[in-house]
């Protein structure tokens, strides 16, 4: 279920998830019609992503770990931001037949995420660090980290970077 809020973009909603069936609104937003529809295969490879967080986080800090330790506190950042930079592919068929058909964990399928999100959401996250929180992370506060607020001033920049808009199932 929090995988449909990453999908979402609702990275202040992710650890709220018990709170969902509380709310009738916030269930049928969170459980539309349009997932039931969806490509089983297209979800099954966005399912993927969390499998793999792990992995990913560890890579982007590796980089520059001076640079990157606050790369933890965004795991559902990241995460939902991985997801639109796959559904952003313009290989998106390709990458639904080769790794959206089972759980297993392909080494390629790992390797298209950590470059996704070392050359495209590690430097747009920065960036918008730099722009607009580095007062934050100086003072070692990271609560902005998971705001829809950070979230859609990443989208905003990957879109004028990279072309990425917000897509969904």
């Amino acid at each position: 279920m929090s995988g449909i809020y990453t999908l979402q973009g609702e990275v202040d909603k992710i650890s709220s998830i018990k709170e969902i069936f509380e709310n009738d609104t916030t269930y049928k937003s969170t459980f539309k019609e349009s997932y039931l529809k969806a490509n089983e295969n297209k979800l099954l490879l966005i399912y993927k992503v969390q499998l793999r967080l792990g992995s990913i986080i560890k890579e982007i800090r590796n980089q520059n770990w001076d640079n990157y330790y606050y790369y933890d506190k965004a795991k559902n950042l990241i995460w939902s931001l991985l997801i639109q930079g796959l559904l952003n592919d313009r290989k998106i068929d390709k990458l639904i037949d080769d790794f959206g058909n089972s759980m297993i964990s392909e080494t390629d399928f790992t390797d298209k995420l950590k470059k996704i999100a070392t050359n495209e959401i590690r430097q747009v996250i920065r960036e918008v660090i730099n722009r607009d929180y580095k007062d934050q992370v100086r003072n070692q506060k990271f609560s902005f980290l998971k705001t829809k607020a950070v979230y859609q001033k990443c989208m905003d920049l990957l879109n004028t970077k990279f072309g990425w808009t917000k897509q969904t199932v």
